[in-house]
């Protein structure tokens, strides 16, 4: 998995950033950045790690995530989290999506059925499409990525 993420310039003009406290822009950015975070945005982290590496106080990490989950960007279920539109910033090539499909098997299923994922790699985990995904629509794309029939032989290859 990547060791790095890039944050867009463009994340301060995101009207839903403007108006959020610098506690809660802080932490916005941290739970994206974060050093156990993967390509799929869902992943393993407790309140308590996340008020170490930020410095504050596990109050106001609940209280960051509780309204963050109020508004549609996160769903929390201790110790897992997930942000809810981080794959529609990833680039959807063959092997970012096999790298998607491997930390969404490993995450619980309350976590990933809450994600906006796209309608590829939720043919390769097994579930139907959605409409409406930005990258796809009007593509009609039903085919799995690599001819795979499902996400177990695309993990396998090589």
């Amino acid at each position: 998995m990547a060791t790095y993420r890039v944050i867009r310039t463009r994340f301060w003009d995101d009207a839903y950033i403007a108006r959020l406290s610098p506690t809660q822009k802080l932490f916005y950015l941290y739970i994206l950045s974060s050093p156990l975070a993967n390509v799929a945005g869902a992943y393993e982290i407790s309140r308590r790690r996340m008020a170490f590496d930020t410095a504050l106080s596990e109050s106001e990490v609940a209280e960051c995530l509780t309204q963050f989950e109020k508004d549609g960007k996160v769903i929390y279920r201790e110790p897992w989290l997930g942000i809810i539109k981080f794959t529609r910033h990833q680039v959807a090539n063959p092997k970012v999506l096999r790298g998607m499909a491997i930390a969404l098997e490993a995450a619980p299923p309350e976590i990933v059925g809450e994600l906006d994922l796209p309608n590829r790699l939720r043919l390769m985990l097994g579930d139907p499409p959605k409409r409406g995904f930005p990258e796809e629509e009007g593509r009609g794309q039903t085919r799995r990525p690599g001819g795979a029939k499902h996400i177990s032989e695309l993990l396998h290859q090589p």
